[in-house]
């Protein structure tokens, strides 16, 4: 058996690729055309055969050149862990242009495509001491059985899929070793498990630079498959380079008891007021600024209730209040049907009936309150809770990777191990569950955690509770919500859902430059934040704000504990804390007899909920270290016409490809820019075929590779230049020849499988050569030439200095 992964022959739209043990498998798929595609894969290995799918259902004519999508998360990609035996991954594409047949129908009615044909690249042989072993398998589908081949459109153009695989080490990415289950992937036989803290750990280093850091060039494989050409391989030039890291975190979490002007912010777009300590507010707003219409948003919530003692208000509450929740969260945010799911974690303590009890996500509200329905508050008893376990469940909840992600947590206890006297578990969490580091990797993630905190009873019967939770819903971008009376749990739910609808418009918009300036360029984020809250303000940007009355009292002790908690590795070793001098509650709401009085209403942006957008776009684009700092990930700027910018921060391989869609000559220059120092290296197309690998004009391979570096950062710029006359390699260099515009898609490693799967990011940089008024009727645009970057993280997993 060979010890590297090979590919059968197509056979019309089916084609096999054999991947022996200890090899991941990441599936990305490209949809070219307008109706309705699907790919399946069904993935057999000694656990049996699971069968998964890709899927691009386009609603509008104008979606073409977008990914497709994993059926049952919505992520971009389809990872397949490592195993000790050899897999088989079977490929089948799918597709029709009757919009009424799509998805598993495809599969029903046998829609199989015409044709496949197959290209290969991989790392140089002789780049294995330094480099990952990593092959790709490039798939282009041809749909149509009358489908021609032109000088603008290949035959093969449907869609372009990438089979990605990479060798391990047998290591984890803290180089511990791994056992290859088939656990990692997001289709995988086995899953799950705890967090670690992201991707980082003693291992994501590991190993040097070669030659004074200097490598480069590229390979194909070779050999011809189902009509796809692949050729030669070996090396070349490149540079070394690397990254730095950002610092500081933002001014997030809330001051004053989670007050800011008088008031804690949540935010919200609702109408009218309700109950639970004098709500007042005005009629319904819409949520995000937007106008009139349905936007184009998807919002998960997962409430985590807490099931123990004096929790059945709470419980009865949430049931009661479910379908008023929902129903206002989606009208003033004006999603369209099923973009709303909500999700549900009931939890108790160790000894009890149950530590955790997950409901998967549902866009019926009433499954929703069937589920709430069945939770009974009873047992705990010592004081902390399982409140580790059910934010992990949390974690590690069915995630669309495309949906604004909320995490509400109700409950009046702390979890173990932050110093509680009357805790029975003081070593922290009886499974090994660490809340911190689940905090930083929903930061990671952009998972939001507001903590409805149910006084007095957190307050006064625990020490260190509120600085506990005010460190975790700062780290996530959320806030700490003091509750009184469980009346008022519907404006509690509803604010801060709608309120982090309208952040992440902002997000959306702002948030990779942010990430640029801090993690690039070093800029601090209160210095992000002045800016850009000035910016706002300018704009006459509203958020729908949640105002609770001041009801904590705010002690110097109690902020050097939530530093302490920022910084520490574990809730054990930030003991021990410092205890503050008076109660936590303010004289008046001591008893639990008076509710504070509470605010609904649209407001202009607030700095507090500036510096959540700034720390929200840093944390979405790196991890989250112990020490409060970041690591940056890479991250692309907005296309500038030919030419798109992708910064490498330190620690990250690169393997670069260019495909020719077109006829004529093709070039993609490659600039490699560390520590001012640029190397130019020219894919380039001149043989006249299409659905072919681009070669380096130095050497005539198919892939240029970079290593990953210590302490520099990496600029790679991709221009892209064409020319139907004689002129071709770096003779297009020049303004004469720049394509016209360019379109980058990003996939990454699926959010569950970070901790157990190689770190990988791949941007998709699709180019349009001709103008507007050049396009033929029919060819979709972005059809010419399609460059493609993939990063890979340095870590124990793939490359260890000692094998």
């Amino acid at each position: 058996m060979s010890d590297h992964p090979t590919c059968s022959t197509p056979s019309g739209g089916n084609v096999t690729v054999t991947i022996p043990p200890g090899w991941f498998t990441y599936v990305s798929g490209l949809a070219r055309n307008s109706f309705n595609q699907m790919i399946r894969m069904r993935v057999t290995n000694g656990y049996g055969t699971n069968t998964e799918y890709l899927t691009h259902s386009p609603r509008r004519a104008t979606e073409t050149n977008e990914t497709m999508k994993f059926r049952r998360s919505r992520e971009d990609s389809y990872s397949i862990g490592a195993t000790t035996d050899v897999q088989k991954l079977e490929f089948t594409s799918y597709y029709s242009t009757d919009p009424k047949i799509k998805d598993h129908n495809l599969e029903k009615t046998n829609s199989t495509v015409t044709a496949l044909t197959i290209l290969q690249a991989e790392t140089p042989k002789h780049l294995h001491d330094e480099f990952p072993d990593y092959l790709t398998f490039f798939v282009f589908v041809q749909a149509s059985p009358d489908q021609k081949a032109t000088d603008t459109a290949p035959l093969f153009n449907d869609a372009v899929c990438t089979i990605n695989l990479i060798k391990g080490t047998g290591l984890d990415h803290n180089g511990l070793p791994m056992e290859y289950d088939g656990s990692g992937g997001n289709g995988g036989t086995t899953g799950g498990g705890t967090t670690g803290g992201g991707t980082t750990g003693g291992g994501t280093t590991g190993g040097g630079t070669t030659g004074g850091g200097t490598t480069g060039g590229g390979t194909t494989g070779g050999g011809t498959t189902g009509g796809g050409t692949t050729g030669g391989g070996t090396t070349g030039g490149g540079t070394t380079g690397g990254g730095t890291t950002g610092g500081g975190t933002t001014g997030g979490g809330t001051t004053g008891g989670g007050t800011t002007g008088g008031g804690t912010t949540g935010g919200g777009t609702t109408g009218g007021g309700t109950t639970g300590g004098g709500t007042t507010g005005g009629g319904t707003t819409g949520g995000g600024g937007t106008g009139g219409g349905i936007n184009d948003i998807a919002l998960d919530i997962v409430f985590v209730q807490d099931c123990t003692g004096s929790q059945q208000p709470y419980i009865k509450a949430s049931t009661d209040n479910i379908l008023n929740i929902s129903t206002r969260i989606a009208a003033s945010a004006k999603l369209a049907p099923d973009a709303l799911r909500l999700g549900l974690i009931g939890f108790r303590d160790a000894g009890d009936e149950f530590v955790t009890k997950p409901f998967p996500f549902t866009t019926d509200v009433s499954v929703m309150r069937s589920n709430l329905s069945t939770l009974v508050a009873t047992g705990g008893g010592d004081g902390p809770e399982a409140v580790a376990e059910a934010l992990d469940a949390a974690l590690f909840s069915e995630w669309r990777v495309d949906a604004t992600k909320l995490v509400i947590l109700i409950t009046d206890a702390p979890p173990h191990g932050i110093g509680e006297p009357t805790d029975s578990s003081p070593a922290g969490s009886p499974t090994g569950k660490e809340p911190l580091k689940i905090a930083r990797r929903m930061a990671e993630l952009g998972i939001t955690l507001h903590v409805v905190a149910c006084e007095p009873t957190l307050s006064t019967a625990y020490k260190y509770a509120y600085d506990f939770y005010k460190s975790l819903t700062k780290t996530t971008g959320g806030l700490v919500l003091p509750l009184v009376s469980a009346g008022g749990l519907a404006d509690y739910i509803t604010g801060p859902s709608l309120e982090r609808v309208e952040l992440d418009a902002l997000v959306a918009a702002d948030g990779k430059m942010i990430a640029r300036r801090a993690l690039f360029k070093e800029e601090s984020p209160e210095a992000l934040t002045d800016e850009y809250h000035a910016k706002y303000v300018a704009a006459g940007v509203t958020i729908t704000t949640l105002e609770i009355e001041p009801v904590y009292a705010e002690y110097a002790e109690g902020k050097k504990n939530v530093e302490t908690y920022d910084k520490a590795a574990d809730v054990v070793t930030a003991r021990p804390l410092v205890d503050v001098p008076g109660a936590r509650l303010l004289p008046k709401f001591a008893s639990g007899s008076v509710s504070p009085t509470v605010t609904l209403s649209k407001k202009p942006i607030s700095k507090e909920q500036t510096g959540r957008v700034i720390k929200l776009g840093i944390t979405k684009n790196a991890e989250v270290l112990a020490s409060g700092k970041f690591i940056a990930r890479p991250t692309s700027e907005d296309p500038a016409k030919n030419t798109l910018r992708i910064n490498v921060p330190p620690g990250w391989y690169g393997f670069v490809s260019g495909l020719s869609r077109a006829k004529y000559n093709q070039a993609v220059k490659l600039n490699y820019t560390e520590d001012g120092n640029t190397n130019t290296e020219f894919l380039t197309s001149e043989f006249g075929l299409t659905d072919d690998i681009m070669r380096l004009t130095r050497t005539k391979e198919g892939f240029y590779v970079f290593a990953a570096t210590e302490d520099l950062n990496i600029t790679l710029d991709t221009s892209f230049f064409w020319s139907r006359d004689k002129v071709k390699g770096s003779g297009l260099d020049k303004s004469q020849y720049t394509s016209q515009k360019l379109k980058a898609i990003r996939t990454q490693t699926p959010m569950h499988s970070l901790n157990f799967f190689p770190d990988y990011i791949t941007y998709f940089i699709m180019a349009e050569d001709q103008t507007d008024a050049e396009q033929v009727a029919g060819v979709p645009d972005y059809n010419d030439c399609v460059g493609i970057v993939n990063l890979i993280k340095k870590t124990l997993m793939v490359y260890n200095d000692d094998v």
